[in-house]
């Protein structure tokens, strides 16, 4: 790991201590800070391991986008765990994580980023649904293909309906 990447890292970390500080602050508290790691693949920013109170970070897209990472991605993660660890299994991005998100850290609850993915090794596919183009990720893609599930626009309602490789 070189210089930058370890400067990188200690900023997410620094960005965790601060929003945990935050949390604790509140009747949300976590009773022990989360762990951290950088192997997250693809196109999704991070993931909240819920029953480890462990947070996973994708380094690729953290190294593209740093003050994003900082600001937003590690309070998502932060605030899943801390809904799981009050609320138990509720819906991921329910009023319980907005809740977190808006009142606690005072940040907006978005479910998704819209980062630019061209240098995260990412293989995207173009799907369209009645009011715009969007893109679906290989796992997804390949869901869709196999018959296991369908995507529908949470705008729109329309399903998604696979367009081509981008």
């Amino acid at each position: 790991m070189n210089d930058q990447e370890k400067e990188l890292e200690a900023s997410a970390y620094k960005s965790l201590k601060e929003h945990y500080n935050t949390l604790s602050a509140t009747p949300f508290a976590l009773t022990k800070l989360p762990s951290l790691s950088f192997n997250q693949r693809g196109a999704i920013a991070g993931t909240a391991i819920l029953n480890q109170n462990h947070i996973r970070l994708n380094r690729a897209l953290l190294k593209q986008h740093p003050r994003f990472f900082t600001a937003q991605v590690v309070p998502h993660e932060l605030a899943h765990l801390a809904v799981f660890y009050h609320f138990g299994r509720v819906k991921p991005h329910g009023k319980e994580w907005k809740m977190i998100m808006t009142e606690v850290f005072l940040l907006p609850a978005n479910r998704c980023h819209e980062l630019p993915l061209q240098h995260a090794n990412v293989q995207l596919f173009r799907y369209r649904c009645d009011c715009r183009a969007t893109e679906l990720g290989i796992r997804r893609h390949n869901k869709v293909q196999r018959g296991q599930t369908t995507y529908v626009c949470k705008d729109c309602g329309s399903t998604l309906r696979f367009e081509g490789n981008k």
